[in-house]
C-alpha cells in the first residue's frame, strides 16, 4: 500500500505566487497585516476585528510572561477544570516550579 502524503488546502502555490487562503502571501498579506492578524486569519479564514486583535495581542503577551512551560500549562488546565478549587491550581504551579528553585541555590 502506497504511504499517503498529507493534504492541506491552507496554502498553496504556483510559478507565479503563493496563496495562503486565496490570499496572495506578497502582494495581500506580507506588510499590510500584523502578526497577531495573520495568526487569526490563518486559524479562523476571516481578518479579525480591532477588538479581536486587541484580545489575541494580550492572551500572545499573558503567555510570554507565563510561557509554555509545562507547569503553567498544568496550573491552567486544573483551574479551568475546577475554578471553585482555585488551591489545586496554585499546588500545580507550585509542584512544578519547585525543581527549577532547588536547582538554582
Amino acid at each position: 500500500m502506497a504511504k499517503r502524503q498529507p493534504e492541506t488546502k491552507i496554502a498553496t502555490c504556483n510559478a507565479d505566487q503563493i496563496l495562503v487562503r486565496d490570499k496572495d502571501l506578497v502582494e495581500e498579506l506580507i506588510g499590510k497585516i500584523s502578526f497577531t492578524d495573520m495568526i487569526y486569519f490563518h486559524i479562523l479564514n476571516r481578518m479579525p476585528t480591532e477588538t479581536e486583535t486587541k484580545v489575541l495581542d494580550s492572551v500572545l503577551v499573558t503567555l510570554m510572561e507565563h510561557g509554555f512551560t509545562p507547569s503553567a500549562i498544568a496550573s491552567r488546565m486544573i483551574a479551568m477544570s475546577d475554578p471553585t478549587a482555585i488551591q489545586s491550581a496554585v499546588a500545580a504551579g507550585l509542584l512544578g516550579v519547585a525543581g527549577v528553585f532547588w536547582r538554582c541555590g
